[in-house]
């Protein structure tokens, strides 16, 4: 399902899982997809929930642009993947949560802040591993704390060998190929 679910994304939004995203490209894909987003401080993080028929991300606009991008991201993704319905409570995010609905969502925030196809790129130079990975972030991200860093760097890693394994299930060739993209 996951894997569908990306591949739906990709082909819907083309920067998805190609370009770092940003908190701007986040809100805007949230527009797209009929989602209103409110900006709370009083929220810890992010949370996605349904009321009056309509669909709401309110996230604390007082994070970091990495953790926005996680949050807003992971929000999103349990929409994409039909995890938010009307007669279900708010869903606080949890990045780093540990079941398979929070994973999932989980895993889309994490395909905006750090994309397949940058670590592709490592991957085909031999140089994917965390210390390579933690680089290009502290680059892209310089706001993002070391300990953090780390931790998000060795899951989203986690993350790439699972999508690789779930390629061998699939039969399908090993090795991500993401085609170049252009930009908008």
């Amino acid at each position: 399902m996951i894997y569908t679910a990306i591949k739906t994304l990709e082909k819907r939004w083309p920067l998805f899982n190609r370009e770092p995203l940003t908190k701007a490209h986040c809100l805007k894909l949230l527009e797209e997809m009929g989602v209103i987003a409110l900006e709370d401080r009083q929220v810890p993080e992010a949370m996605a929930l349904w009321y009056q028929k309509k669909a709401f991300v309110i996230y604390n606009p007082h994070l970091s642009d990495s953790d926005l991008v996680l949050n807003i991201g992971h929000e999103l993704g349990h929409f994409a993947l039909g995890h938010i319905k009307s007669t279900r409570l708010p869903i606080l995010s949890r990045i780093f949560s540990k079941t398979i609905e929070e994973k999932d969502a989980g895993i889309i925030g994490f395909l905006m802040w750090a994309p397949t196809a940058e670590l592709c790129r490592m991957y085909d130079k031999g140089r994917l591993n965390i210390e390579e990975l933690y680089r290009y972030v502290k680059f892209r991200d310089g706001d993002i704390e070391e300990d953090k860093a780390l931790r998000l760097c060795h899951s989203r890693i986690r993350i790439f060998n699972g999508l690789q394994r779930t390629l061998r299930q699939l039969r399908m060739p090993v090795q991500f190929r993401v085609p170049p993209y252009f930009g908008i």
